[in-house]
């Protein structure tokens, strides 16, 4: 149950559709699992945020107002019911890093933002290995590889 404060209703159910994220687009904060606005009221912190904060519903917050955003924020809600999604993320790449050094070829882990791809190849770094972003945001994704790093 999604409850959009100056999201685009229409976008964020296109957004919706396109990830086969299993989410409803709700008409008030009282319905709502989650709220999704934009980094503009964000910051003005007006009385329905404010509302929101107070009965602990989790706020996610988008720049701009467009599928792609939405989607971005979709599949980061997605990771975060399975855990923590740093601690999966690393945990995904130190089981694939084990792997490949036991002589599996190169494993490809799940997609990613940015921030959680930099420290999967951290740890690849760390174990002599190397690493390479693959695919365009919001499916880019390490592929650790076996042998040093260039």
């Amino acid at each position: 149950m999604l409850f959009p404060f100056g999201v685009s209703r229409q976008r964020l159910g296109q957004a919706l559709r396109q990830t086969g994220f299993a989410g409803t687009i709700v008409d008030s904060l009282d319905e709502a699992d989650a709220l999704i606005t934009l980094r503009s009221y964000h910051r003005r912190k007006p009385q329905t945020l404010r509302d929101a904060e107070d009965r602990s519903v989790p706020i996610y917050v988008v720049k701009s107002n467009t599928v792609f955003q939405l989607e971005h924020c979709l599949l980061s809600m997605r990771t975060e019911k399975a855990g923590d999604p740093v601690v999966a993320a690393l945990r995904e790449a130190e089981e694939a890093i084990g792997q490949v050094m036991t002589g599996d070829d190169a494993i490809d882990l799940t997609p990613q933002n940015a921030y959680i791809r930099r420290l999967q190849h951290m740890l690849a770094q760390r174990y002599n290995l190397s690493s390479r972003s693959m695919g365009k945001d919001p499916y880019r994704q390490v592929r650790i590889l076996p042998g040093e790093m260039d």
